[in-house]
């Protein structure tokens, strides 16, 4: 009969601990929950945002190096000194909010290894606010006259002008 009891005390004292492990759990879940919701009429940083995909797709014979950049692409962008092969592509994040539109700038300079600059060109990544499009990329300036380039919506192909 002592035997019972004790059994049926054990018992007890793992249904108060896993209660008290239960309680520990409810409290930190709900924490983590009312710190995360944040009101955005208070806070002007906080808006629904994603990005909007670019790419540069080199088909010329040079290498293709970026050497200026604004702030508008998706952090952290892409890092300066970028180099872009010949025959490969690179993918750009530009950010997109809910109400607003954005335009990253980007040069990139020809080049033909290490040392031999054939020019610049500087471009514009505009990313509409809305999902119905009105996104593209466009050449602002060039004085690369080895490369030309063709533009297909959010797709910046470089080629050899010769």
């Amino acid at each position: 009969m002592n035997a019972e009891r004790a059994v049926i005390s054990n018992f007890k004292g793992s249904s108060i601990g896993m209660i008290l492990v239960l309680f520990i759990l409810l409290v930190i879940v709900t924490s983590f929950f009312s710190a995360s919701s944040i009101d955005s009429s208070t806070n002007p940083d906080f808006s629904i945002t994603s990005s909007r995909a670019f790419r540069l797709v080199n088909e010329s014979s040079f290498s293709l190096k970026l050497t200026a950049k604004n702030n508008q692409f998706e952090p952290p962008g892409p890092p300066l000194n970028t180099i872009i092969s010949e025959g490969s592509s690179y993918g750009f994040e530009v950010q997109r909010s809910l109400g607003s539109s954005h335009a990253a700038t980007a040069t990139f300079e020809v080049i033909l290894g290490p040392y031999v600059s054939y020019g610049t060109f500087d471009t514009r990544l505009y990313s509409a606010s809305d999902s119905n499009g009105g996104s593209n990329w466009s050449v602002t300036r060039s004085n690369a006259i080895t490369v030309t380039y063709d533009i297909n919506g959010t797709t910046l192909t470089i080629r050899n002008s010769f």
